[in-house]
């Protein structure tokens, strides 16, 4: 079966509905301003925030950003932090409220290691099993997906590889989040064997072809889509150097067989500090719904 058409081409994440519809509305509104935006930005689909380690987002915003996506034309899914302190609840929360919204594929941001506010994320390969297991079964691995680190090897202290490679058979595709603040370092040399001068440092375009080959060096075939940076801070470069990084991405990428398609972190919202005008222009004029992606 193909994958989702959520899963292909040129999207977007939304972390926060309410703040994404502000941040891009115009004189016509919220749900108009969006749509036109999305389109402009050559954006072909979208994934929507449903839960995090708290629990559900908010309802109302949810469903009204859902009905101007779907009504625009996009392909959408949803997507869930799942933290796997309880599998059956991550599993609950994954299939019930993608139903509720009417969302047919969904994606499952799964970080072994990562700190939250829920305590660190530690998956055992038992319950990630009977996880992906009861989410597949209702989804199809086909309409399922997971995002994770962008070189689990990294995180290999918390199992991450194998996990991937446990979901690599129960899912349709792979979202590595390549936030490429400053890398490559010499950590991602140290933990592929990937050379410095074939990946060149601090480039958004050699981490992003470095992320998708140690993809393969892990032997996992499963189609990628990698997920790109449109924010700053969390400790990393300002707002001016991450838009200039943006630029450079867009024009010097040339590896797009390797991934079915790009997203990006995150749409943005009033106040947040994501998807700068400037960042909107350069896809604006980047036109990457159209670049040569591999089939999938």
């Amino acid at each position: 079966m193909p994958l989702h058409a959520s899963f292909k081409g040129h999207g977007t994440f939304v972390f926060n509905a309410q703040s994404t519809l502000q941040r891009h509305k115009d004189n016509s509104g919220e749900a108009s301003g969006l749509t036109k935006a999305l389109k402009a930005m050559d954006i072909s689909h979208a994934w929507v925030r449903l839960f995090g380690v708290a629990g559900a987002v908010a309802e109302a915003p949810t469903l009204k950003l859902i009905k101007t996506l779907k009504d625009g034309g996009f392909n959408v899914a949803g997507w869930g932090y799942c933290h796997g302190a309880d599998w059956k609840k991550d599993a609950e929360r994954s299939i019930e409220l993608c139903d509720h919204y009417g969302l047919e594929a969904f994606v499952a941001d799964v970080e072994p290691g990562n700190s939250t506010s829920a305590g660190r994320t530690i998956w055992s390969r038992t319950d990630f099993k009977k996880y992906l297991d009861e989410v597949a079964g209702h989804f199809g691995a086909e309409n399922l997906a997971v995002s994770t680190w962008p070189v689990p090897k990294i995180q290999d202290t918390f199992d991450a590889v194998e996990l991937m490679k446990i979901a690599a058979s129960r899912v349709g595709m792979f979202a590595p989040q390549a936030y490429w603040m400053r890398f490559p370092k010499q950590v991602h040399y140290n933990a592929t064997g990937f050379k410095e001068s074939k990946y060149p440092k601090d480039s958004p375009e050699s981490f992003v072809r470095l992320v998708a080959d140690a993809w393969r060096k892990m032997d996992i075939a499963n189609p990628l889509i990698v997920t790109g940076q449109a924010y700053w801070g969390e400790g990393g470069p300002d707002q001016a150097t991450m838009e200039a990084k943006m630029q450079t991405f867009v024009n010097t990428f040339a590896s797009w067989d390797k991934i079915v398609g790009f997203n990006w972190w995150h749409a943005g919202g009033v106040g947040e500090p994501a998807m700068s005008s400037n960042m909107v222009s350069t896809l604006t004029a980047a036109g990457l719904n159209g670049k040569p992606y591999a089939s999938a």
